[in-house]
């Protein structure tokens, strides 16, 4: 929003909050909210991928977060048609991130900007994302310019603090503008929808899955595709090492630690976050207190009264279907009441997702990747689970 000149610091601060009321209202039935001053700051640091390090502008880009950032500008729209799926499109580009920033401003002349912020790790990777850009664009009747030697007033064009960039009268209306869930894809649910968790935080997070070995892959395998750095802790590495050597790589292979070792990695940051994944029988250790971005991963084939306590202290719980006596431990750590009795009647390709109380639903629909390289991911395929649960 721009600051109108003329006005009292209390009239600009009373119709301000006026407004915030108003987003709020309109926005149903999103949930949203204002964000405070360290919450606001810590999603611009996020949006610049910010980890700390000099921010350094060079003719071609921007380097923050270890990620080559360039910036375009719409210089002219496309064709109607083609200029409603535009945003859609422009956010599957071939880069490791995205970010498109829309201005509009309201008045006697009625303005709408588009500006394009890509970012990769290296400068080849930036090139053909770029090319790509440059492709869809002109293919689609529009007209980008690369701010290059400005790329630094065009990196503050796409957080949400950018002055106004005027353009032709009236373009981008009608533009759909894509919003959903982002996160870890778990599954899918009954509509076919992704079902996501944040498995990555600025703060220390822990996760418990039960259902076993199989499971646990399947998270940290779609955990790695997010840019995560992985160690795997367990009393059982003949479980682990197939999987370990399948999706390692030669110059980033993924150490497989006993239980108490001490874990040599660096601090997570948003695009290289950390996963910590402790296959051990309780009890277990949880977090390093205060490591942002970073993950620990407990896992379990069964559930005992002594992973009640961890249970209730988890951020988040994955559960694959669970016998009578298992339900009644996690209904009382989690709170679920008379829900928990549903998670003994799930399909066995099901998992509940509770988080803060709330409980939904996904089927582990894994991609043939996934398939070749954990196999099935349902509590009836893990591998040596000692001692075995009957089916309710």
């Amino acid at each position: 929003m721009a600051r109108a000149e003329g006005w009292s610091e209390q009239a600009l601060r009373n119709t301000l909050a006026s407004t915030v009321r108003r987003i709020v209202r309109r926005a149903r039935p999103l949930s949203v909210r204002p964000l405070g001053e360290p919450a606001a700051l810590r999603v611009f640091a996020e949006l610049a991928h910010y980890d700390g390090r000099p921010v350094r502008e060079s003719w071609q880009a921007v380097r923050s977060g270890g990620l080559l950032q360039t910036t375009f500008r719409l210089r002219r729209w496309p064709a109607p048609e083609a200029a409603r799926h535009l945003v859609s499109r422009l956010l599957q580009l071939p880069a490791t991130a995205v970010t498109v920033s829309l201005h509009a401003e309201a008045g006697a002349t009625a303005t709408t900007g588009l500006t394009v912020r890509i970012g990769a790790s290296t400068p080849a990777e930036l090139s053909a994302a770029a090319r790509a850009l440059r492709a869809l664009v002109t293919a689609a009747g529009g007209l980008v310019q690369r701010l290059d030697g400005a790329h630094l007033p065009g990196f503050a064009d796409t957080l949400p603090l950018a002055p106004p960039v005027p353009v032709a009268t009236g373009e981008g209306a009608g533009l759909e503008l894509p919003y959903g869930s982002a996160g870890l894809v778990v599954g899918t649910n009954r509509h076919g929808s992704p079902v996501t968790v944040r498995l990555f935080r600025p703060e220390s997070t822990r996760v418990m899955i039960v259902g076993g070995v199989r499971a646990a892959q399947l998270v940290t395998m779609r955990a790695m595709a997010l840019g995560s750095r992985v160690v795997v802790q367990t009393t059982r590495p003949q479980l682990w090492q197939p999987f370990v050597r399948g999706v390692g790589t030669p110059g980033e292979p993924i150490p497989l630690l006993p239980p108490g070792r001490q874990i040599e990695t660096g601090p997570g940051t948003p695009l290289s976050p950390v996963l910590v994944v402790l296959d051990a029988p309780p009890p277990t250790g949880g977090p390093r207190p205060g490591a942002a971005w970073q993950t620990t991963l407990l896992v379990r084939d069964e559930l005992t009264p002594a992973d009640a306590d961890a249970l209730g202290r988890s951020d988040l719980a994955v559960l694959q279907p669970l016998s009578r006596t298992e339900a009644g431990i996690a209904g009382a750590a989690l709170g679920l009441g008379d829900s928990a009795d549903w998670l003994t009647r799930i399909r066995h390709d099901m998992v509940a997702v509770v988080n803060r109380r709330a409980l939904r639903w996904a089927v582990l629909a894994g991609t043939a990747l996934e398939a070749q390289v954990v196999g099935r991911p349902s509590r009836d395929s893990t591998p040596e689970r000692v001692p075995p649960i009957a089916r309710p």
